[in-house]
């Protein structure tokens, strides 16, 4: 629960902060454990995602990224990656993308930042859609 503790004490005051520090490793460890079940061992799965082994450890551990959202993309991605193990940087920004337009990021930034309601740069983006691109 080390990413958890972090979050908490970390002062995320934007919608990027989240995406670079909760939503992508929360991605790389949906992945990690999604290729798990294909069978690839751990060592190949950190030069993929371009991560330590220990990192996919503490993600097979809930140890990092122990966070509970439902990510869209997960299966068809990992199944790309197994095809063309290369293509992690791709991969990872058509999931954030996607993850971003179904709303996940705002999602994530209204559970997880302090800063107030009336504070906060969604009061405007949410006009704009800012996070969506």
């Amino acid at each position: 629960m080390v990413d958890a503790l972090i979050v908490l004490t970390m002062k995320l005051t934007t919608p990027t902060e989240i995406e670079q520090y909760v939503l992508t490793p929360y991605i790389r460890k949906e992945l990690a454990l999604a290729l798990i079940k294909r069978g690839l061992t751990q060592k190949d799965i950190a030069l993929i995602l371009r991560v330590s082994t220990a990192s996919v450890t503490h993600y097979v551990q809930g140890k990092r990224a122990s966070f509970n959202f439902s990510l869209e993309g997960i299966g068809p991605a990992a199944d790309n990656l197994v095809g063309s193990r290369s293509d992690f940087y791709k991969v990872l920004a058509q999931l954030l993308k996607q993850n971003k337009q179904n709303g996940l990021l705002c999602k994530m930034y209204d559970e997880l930042t302090s800063v107030k309601v009336d504070d906060r740069p969604c009061v405007e983006c949410k006009e704009e859609k800012l996070c969506y691109d």
